[in-house]
This record gives structure tokens, sequence and C-alpha cells, in this order.
């Protein structure tokens, strides 16, 4: 089936040619904004309109050709008008929204992240840390092996945007860890091969990840084609004895995987524990003047002994309400975090908002502590 009439093909290359163009600067809206000038410097020079006044012998009446040019019926300045359009909504569409209150630093954050995947102009592996850096470097070269012995050999194009190479981009906390990763000629891929690479970088992420120390509790990864998501998984890590699909919490495909990638750069409970002002009294160095202190400390009478610890394993205040009192919370593992617990972000009341001692708010799910944390929860009296 012939879908352009006259010079109508070249609406597409012109297009093409001028996304690559703006590709250059490293920018997906210079790409868009380079598409929709090409195809307007094509409508008003080969892909204008032309007509021809020709004279019939036979009645000698003038008879006008038209010669048109037009790619599924449309001609180029309607294609000019719906490219300029998309590069307009491109530009001045409003950032996603991570959440009720989403940092605009995380999201911030998160676009820079991605624009490092974007080229190969920043090379092929980055991270925040140097230990991120090293775990990029190896996901990106065994992903590389993995395309090319399980779906297609010889095919990584050396003029895509990613000169053919996986280009990785990892965010590593002591809780978590995001791999972002541009998989080159993904468009191509048929739906069943995006499945297979796919579910080969998410055993690779879970391989390596879980030769970190500390490992992260928290294992996310994002597939990019040139410039969209084509899906992320949000996981765990798991044993090597378990089933693959049990260490993935959450898969989700399109425009949404960006959205539910970006939270990964909130400010989390284990972030907040790398400052000081997260230390306790316990983890505090014991000096031997303190040690004196202690023991020179005259003991209280044995009445007095049994009240504290009764106030200690007592239930907590059933009337207290939000936000709490400035407290120590504990995760599963033991690992504390001082804040205040501001409000619950959903009706559900399984994710919370949490002020540190500095006045950073962030979410953390409630199934995250400890069983004695959740049953204070349970007595919260929420207004």
């Amino acid at each position: 089936m012939i879908f352009w009439k006259g010079r109508g093909l070249l609406i597409l290359l012109f297009a093409v040619g001028g996304f690559l163009a703006g590709s250059a600067l490293n920018s997906t809206t210079f790409a868009v904004w380079g598409g929709a000038l090409a195809v307007w410097l094509f409508a008003f020079t080969l892909g204008k309109s032309s007509q021809q006044t020709l004279l019939d012998p036979e009645t000698h009446q003038p008879v006008i050709l038209k010669r048109s040019h037009t790619l599924y019926f449309l001609p180029p300045i309607v294609w000019a008008i719906g490219f300029t359009c998309l590069a307009l909504f491109v530009t001045f569409a409003p950032e996603e929204d991570t959440g009720p209150e989403a940092s605009n630093t995380a999201q911030d954050l998160f676009n820079k992240a991605d624009d490092l995947i974007s080229n190969q102009d920043n090379g092929t592996a980055n991270g925040n840390t140097p230990e991120a850096l090293k775990l990029a470097q190896e996901f990106s070269a065994i992903t590389k092996k993995m395309r090319g012995l399980i779906i297609e050999q010889g095919k990584d194009s050396k003029f895509s945007l990613s000169g053919g190479d996986f280009l990785t981009y990892v965010h590593l906390t002591p809780e978590r860890c995001l791999i972002l990763v541009h998989v080159p000629g993904l468009r191509k891929f048929t739906s069943e091969a995006k499945q297979v690479m796919a579910q080969t970088a998410w055993l690779t992420a879970r391989k390596l990840t879980r030769q970190l120390n500390p490992k992260p509790s928290e294992l996310a990864l994002g597939i990019r084609g040139a410039l969209i998501y084509d899906r992320a998984y949000i996981g765990h890590l798991i044993s090597p004895e378990e089933e693959p699909s049990k260490g993935i919490d959450q898969e989700i495909k399109g425009y949404d995987a960006k959205k539910a990638l970006a939270r990964f750069f909130e400010a989390t409970p284990e972030t907040a524990e790398t400052k000081p002002v997260t230390k306790t009294v316990d983890e505090a160095p014991k000096t031997p003047a303190a040690e004196s202190e202690k023991s020179e400390a005259p003991s209280a009478p044995e009445s007095e002994k049994t009240e504290p610890a009764a106030a200690e394993t007592a239930t907590p205040n059933p009337t207290a309400s939000l936000p709490t009192e400035l407290r120590e919370w504990k995760d599963a593992s033991g690992r504390p975090l001082r804040a205040s617990l501001v409000r619950f972000v959903n009706p559900e009341h399984t994710v919370g908002e949490f002020k540190r001692e500095d006045g950073q708010l962030f979410e953390v799910p409630m199934g995250r502590f400890s069983e004695e944390d959740q049953k204070f929860i349970g007595t919260l009296s929420v207004p």
C-alpha cells in the first residue's frame, strides 16, 4: 500500500533528520523542536505544491495540473503544525508529580540521571558513588553480551544515540539500588523480545546487587528506549533458591514507569541515617569519663527502679495523635531513625510522611518498621 504521494515520504526523513540533529544537544526538547523545524523547512521548499497550466489540444481549453506531496494523505503543512504542537507540549508540559508533596529536588536528580543515559557523550556508565559506577559498568557489559546471546547478534547500530552500548546509571544508597538503562534499538524489538530483555536485565541487576555490602533491601530497574521508558520493575532481593518472579513487587509500563522511578531520589530513612543528627546516644562512643560518671552515679531505690522498666514495657498511650513527638523508629533489622510522624499520605495508612530534626520531609512505607513501632502506629489517633 502506497501511503505517500509525490515527495511525501521526505516528510518522515526530514523529521528523523531534525530529531537526530537536535539530539546532539543532549535534550529531548531540542530533539523534538529539531524535527518540527525540519518539517517546516520541507513544507516551504521541496514540499510546496505546484501547478502547471496546459492547453487541451481537442477543446483548446486551459487545463490546470496540480502536483501535491502528502504522507498518509496529509500535506506537509499539517505535519509541520502537528510536530510543532508536540514540541510545545514537551517544552511546557508540567513535570510529573511523584507524590502529594513531591520534592522538586528528587525530580531534578532523576532528570539529570535520565540525561546521562540519553547518548554516549556522557560515557557508557555513571553512578552517584564509586561503588555505583562499578556496578553500572558491570551491568552494561553483561546485558549487552546477553542481548547478543539470547535475542540477536550484531544488531547494535553504531549510529544510534547510545552507539550500540547499554548506557547505564546506578543510584545507590544503603537500602536502595536504582538502575536506569538505555537499551539500543529497543523500539525495534518484538513484544516477546522486549519481555526477554527485561527479564534478563532484572536477573542481572539482582545478581550484581546481591554482591553489595551492605545489601540494599529495595531494587528498581528502569528500561528505556530512545525517548521513553518501556517498563520499570520495582522489587526486593531474594535468595538464589527462590523463583525470579517473586522478587518483583511491581511492574509499571509506559509513561507511569518514569513517575515510579523518580521517587527513588527522594529522601529516605536510610539516607537520613548517614547524617550525624540521626545518631542516638547509644551509638556515641563511650569515653573513660562517661564510664566513671556511670559508676559513680548513686543507684536509685529498688522501688524506683521498677517504675521505668514497667513504663518501657507498657502499651503506648492510646491517645497519642499526629504529628507525633520526635522519637526513634526502627526498621525490621533494628536500624534506627530519629524523626516525627507528621501524617499518613494515603487513606489506607500504609505510607507515612516523616520529618527529621533538620526539617527534611520524606515518605516511608509503614511495613518497613519493626513490630513494636507498627503497634505504636496502630494506636495513633488520626484527625
